[in-house]
């Protein structure tokens, strides 16, 4: 699209009677259902002794037609472009093709590193559907960004390591069934969980003994983080965050 927004930027210029260069930083985004691209027009009030919404009108109506753009239009004082859906079909897919893989790679962030963090699931519960969207999400963001010569570190922090390890480990060690931990695993761990903010509630005093627990497990303590309970579930879970 950055052909098009340039495109835009020279046509604009050229009417009014601007240097391109001083035009094309000015062009953004436009707001949706607004075409693909704005034109402010604020900043050349003063100069053309005008006000914005005058400029833009004139503007846009001096702008000849363009095959590459279905409308270009006045929008009070901003000048809007949408791109021809089907010329930029029959410019790109040609692009595409001969292209390749090579299609929209730069080196545009070279020498440049960026952390991207994503899923990153609370494996102290269930994995739910919207754990799925912030996969993908996270992950067309790594390959965009490799895409463009960036060095990614893609992190997908399996955690929420704080207090309710401790609650967990408290409220096993006070209600828990280990025979079902072993068979039913995390979805029986949230069932414990439920149980505990229950106990919270009739006990305020569970909350500074779970507190306590997490303290333990913070500062290593091998009973607290492996010995309540003593199962190899919990004890994957709470060493992949410890």
């Amino acid at each position: 699209m950055h052909r098009y927004e340039r495109a835009f930027a020279e046509l604009a210029a050229s009417a009014a009677g601007l240097a391109a260069e001083e035009v094309a930083p000015l062009v953004k985004t436009a707001e949706p259902g607004r075409g693909d691209f704005a034109l402010p027009c604020f900043p050349f009030a003063s100069r053309l002794r005008r006000s914005p919404v005058a400029i833009a009108s004139d503007v846009a109506a001096s702008i000849p037609a363009d095959p590459r753009f279905a409308s270009i239009e006045a929008a009070g004082p901003y000048v809007n472009a949408a791109v021809d859906p089907a010329r930029l079909v029959e410019e790109l897919v040609p692009e595409i093709r001969r292209l390749g893989e090579r299609f929209a790679r730069s080196d545009a962030g070279a020498g440049r590193r960026v952390v991207v963090e994503f899923s990153s699931p609370n494996i102290a519960k269930p994995l739910g559907f919207h754990h799925l969207r912030s996969t993908m999400i996270g992950s067309a963001l790594c390959r965009i960004h490799r895409a463009l010569g960036y060095e990614v570190a893609a992190l997908d922090f399996i955690g929420d390591w704080g207090k309710t390890f401790g609650l967990l480990a408290e409220a096993f060690g006070r209600f828990g069934d280990r025979a079902r931990l072993e068979a039913e695993g995390i979805r029986y761990l949230l069932e414990i969980y439920v149980e505990a903010n229950r106990a919270l509630e009739e006990d305020p005093s569970f909350d500074e003994a779970a507190r306590a627990m997490f303290r333990r497990q913070e500062e290593g303590d091998p009973e607290a983080i492996f010995g309540a309970p003593k199962s190899a579930h919990l004890k994957r879970f709470i060493r992949s965050v410890s």
